[in-house]
């Protein structure tokens, strides 16, 4: 993103739920064409195209051509580091009124977000690794303590020979 802006001009960029509602739908980190965001966003082609313009000038979505399609994702897991943060300050709508505001709610619940599960889901299910002794936090960041090797093996049936080496 650009260093020479101001908070209020990212702030006024954010400040339309559709626009918000285009980055949740990109926070798992797949591109999508303008009119695929349209339908999941329940907004006009037209108005995707004008908000993903914005965006894309703004810095937080970029664009890859593909024949004569455009497909559009985040610019970088800092976009969806922001959603999160705004979204944790924000609190949840008295009633839902349209598509675009009852898409948040979901992807606060749960979602894909690049390499991770997130939303409370994703949390939750932190939280009774960490609990059982498959994950535990050093260093800013998780990893598979002494004793949690068999959990992920004989519990889940999953190869970290083979994950490792990936």
């Amino acid at each position: 993103m650009q260093t020479d802006r101001s908070v209020a001009d990212v702030a006024r960029l954010l400040a339309d739920p559709a626009r918000v509602a285009i980055l949740w739908a990109l926070a798992d980190g797949r591109p999508r064409p303008a009119g695929e965001l349209a339908r999941q966003t329940g907004i006009g082609a037209s108005t995707a195209s004008e908000h993903l313009a914005r965006l894309l000038a703004g810095g937080f979505v970029a664009v890859e051509r593909r024949g004569r399609h455009r497909f559009y994702s985040v610019s970088g897991a800092h976009v969806v580091a922001l959603l999160e943060s705004l979204g944790a300050l924000a609190m949840p709508a008295a009633h839902a009124t349209s598509r675009v505001s009852r898409v948040a709610p979901a992807l606060r619940h749960a979602r894909r977000c690049y390499d991770h599960l997130a939303g409370t889901l994703g949390v939750a299910v932190t939280d009774a690794l960490v609990a059982r002794g498959a994950l535990a936090l050093a260093d800013e960041q998780f990893v598979i303590p002494d004793g949690g090797e068999p959990f992920w093996r004989a519990s889940l049936g999953i190869d970290l020979d083979a994950v490792r080496a990936s």
